[in-house]
């Protein structure tokens, strides 16, 4: 597996985007090519989460605002409610993979309409045998 790309400095960042943690809004405080200051940074992307481009790389705007706010990029960020489009800082957590996977919605081709496994199924059969067994 290949290195992903350092990201970028938050000092840097910081310098380019400004956050409203009020509304989620994220807004270019330069100009950039084809937007001008002020004017929102990003964009929705298919899966609802929005992403800005920032030196040639692609950045999820919850975790551009978390770094914003907290001075680290996170290694993990839960959308409270669900809403991938929902970045106000009340909305936003650090969690770990664990809780972020268990906020999933279920899969639209779950035909039992189980819940989405939280991983405590194998605590209490964990060698995957039938039950009586």
């Amino acid at each position: 597996m290949t290195a992903s790309p350092p990201k970028i400095d938050i000092n840097k960042l910081r310098q380019m985007i400004s956050y409203d943690p009020e509304t989620g809004f994220l807004k270019w405080i330069v100009p950039r090519r084809g937007h001008s200051a002020g004017s929102p940074a990003g964009y929705s992307h298919r899966t609802g989460y929005t992403f800005l481009e920032i030196e040639n790389r692609h950045y999820a705007g919850h975790r551009v605002a978390w770094a914003v706010v907290h001075g680290k990029w996170p290694r993990y960020i839960d959308h409270i409610n669900g809403n991938r489009s929902d970045n106000r800082l009340a909305n936003l957590r650090e969690a770990t993979w664990q809780q972020n996977q268990a906020n999933r919605p279920t899969f639209k081709n779950n035909h039992a309409g189980m819940e989405q496994d939280d991983g405590r199924s194998r605590d209490r059969n964990p060698r995957g045998y039938g039950f009586g067994t």
